[in-house]
């Protein structure tokens, strides 16, 4: 009862203190602004309230966390653009009203009170006892570590196998990102490494974890995948790589992680490093081709560094925001609403291209970047993809209150991801394999979500079998073999005896 009269007060200053923004600032740009704090206000109370019963390691958590990063940062920097009377600068091809990204606005306060709702509702229907029991693990009964060696050398020897299709992995890095991206994706054959590679380091990660192995593997193993997706600029499975090892190791050691000054300034140095990352990247081909040299390198940062590289409207988070942008201002797709269309057509996508009957259709992502590539940048070589907000999608299906119904969905779905964790040795492993979804699902559409997720909890769930039909052979192995020598033994007195 005190946290939902904690919830109604927050709401109630917060609205008094929009007002007052509006009142004593620019009328559009205060409207915008007002209407952000309460984004900031609905998922700051959404992360606080579980983060006091689930621990800063809660997917719910985090999956609100990046929600703020993709929507409430953006439209604070589009609010005060327009605050102080200027246009927002975002780096699109078209540019955008002031209605429009007053709506854009909207949906996602929409969303974050959808979470928010959602998660008030999950803490009155749970006990109090049964949110204090979810504080340990039982230690699993036998070790990881073998399998998930084998999972992850197999899903690396997968990774090279599936560059072969293109001239293998070293001419693959002389090719530009996007070029090599398609060249990959036109291709019939693709070979599913990642999900061997993820559930290798989940349960080699949990072995650490419970101390049954050194540090060596764990960290020799993240260091070797994140190699290489710093050679290829893969920031996305690089950052899998790390989420899924940090998450399976806190899952155990502290299931009720609590937020340190350290942690957030290392999670705050990460994230601009990605940013860094993600503006320089385009060179390493260039480097490895010997294209480039790393004087050249190094004198290119240095003559066009910008902080600009670390504004949200020219990062990671713009592309996502254009397309809700672009779904309100152009009611894009023509066929909307959609009415669920791009939720139910995840479940046929779970097959892959070679087994689909007939064409596989695109995603609303894919169909997206096409678009905008022929309407407004057919001269360019490669296609840009634009990832897909998750409110633009609730947008298209179901219209102005999609947002707050699905991202209510989204609530109750991650609070039994968060349950896993707290089972047995399977619900840990499925836990940590479905952890990098709370970021995927801020950037994409819900089809390739649910089939990446799948994937990774189909492979995680038959080396998990595997391991037990192993366990168990073992165990009749020596169970017979006790047996055999117990009946020689006896076979032998019975021997001496008749002698005697």
């Amino acid at each position: 009862m005190k946290s939902i009269l904690l919830v109604s007060f927050t709401i109630i200053i917060s609205l008094i203190i929009g007002i007052l923004i509006v009142l004593l600032s620019n009328l559009d740009g205060g409207i915008i602004l007002l209407i952000t704090f309460l984004i900031f206000s609905f998922s700051g109370l959404t992360i606080w309230l579980r983060y006091r019963n689930h621990g800063a390691n809660d997917p719910l958590l985090l999956f609100t966390t990046v929600f703020l990063l993709y929507n409430g940062v953006l439209s604070l920097q589009v609010a005060w653009e327009f605050a102080n009377g200027r246009e927002p600068l975002l780096l699109y091809p078209v540019t955008f009203s002031y209605n429009t990204f007053l709506e854009a606005s909207i949906t996602s306060c929409l969303a974050s009170a959808g979470l928010l709702v959602g998660t008030v509702l999950i803490m009155l229907f749970s006990s109090k006892k049964s949110l204090a029991s979810r504080t340990y693990i039982t230690e699993i009964s036998s070790s990881f570590f073998k399998i998930g060696l084998f999972a992850f050398l197999f899903g690396l020897l997968l990774f090279f196998l599936d560059f072969q299709r293109i001239g293998g992995f070293v001419y693959a890095l002389s090719l530009a990102r996007g070029v090599r991206g398609m060249l990959l994706s036109s291709l019939r054959g693709n070979l599913p490494y990642a999900p061997f590679v993820f559930v290798g380091l989940a349960m080699v990660w949990a072995d650490y974890s419970y101390r049954r192995i050194g540090k060596f593997w764990p960290y020799l193993l993240l260091g070797i995948w994140i190699l290489l997706m710093l050679l290829q600029g893969d920031r996305r499975f690089l950052t899998y790589g790390i989420l899924i090892s940090f998450f399976t190791y806190t899952a155990i050691r502290y299931p009720k992680l609590q937020i340190k000054g350290k942690y957030i300034i290392l999670l705050a140095v990460l994230l601009l490093t990605f940013f860094f990352f993600a503006q320089i990247r385009w060179m390493f081909p260039l480097i490895l081709a010997g294209k480039m040299s790393l004087g050249e390198t190094f004198k290119w940062i240095q003559n066009n560094f910008s902080l600009d590289w670390f504004i949200p409207g020219k990062n990671e988070f713009a592309g996502p925001y254009f397309t809700l942008l672009y779904s309100l201002q152009y009611s894009w797709p023509k066929e909307a609403p959609l009415l669920g269309t791009t939720y139910l057509q995840a479940i046929p996508n779970l097959l892959p291209r070679s087994l689909y009957p007939g064409e596989k259709p695109l995603g609303i992502s894919q169909i997206f970047a096409i678009f905008i590539h022929q309407e407004y940048m057919p001269t360019r070589e490669s296609i840009i993809g634009w990832g897909y907000s998750p409110v633009a999608e609730a947008y298209n299906n179901f219209g102005f209150l999609g947002p707050f119904i699905v991202f209510f969905i989204f609530t109750i779905c991650w609070e039994l991801i968060s349950r896993l964790r707290f089972k047995d040795k399977k619900g840990l492993i499925i836990y940590s394999l479905l952890i990098p979804q709370v970021l995927n699902l801020n950037r994409i559409d819900f089809m390739w979500v649910f089939q990446e997720g799948m994937y990774f909890v189909v492979v995680g769930l038959l080396l998990l079998v595997l391991r037990s039909i192993m366990s168990s052979i073992r165990l009749s192995t020596k169970y017979f073999g006790y047996k055999s020598h117990n009946n020689i033994i006896k076979q032998s007195k019975v021997f001496r005896y008749a002698k005697n």
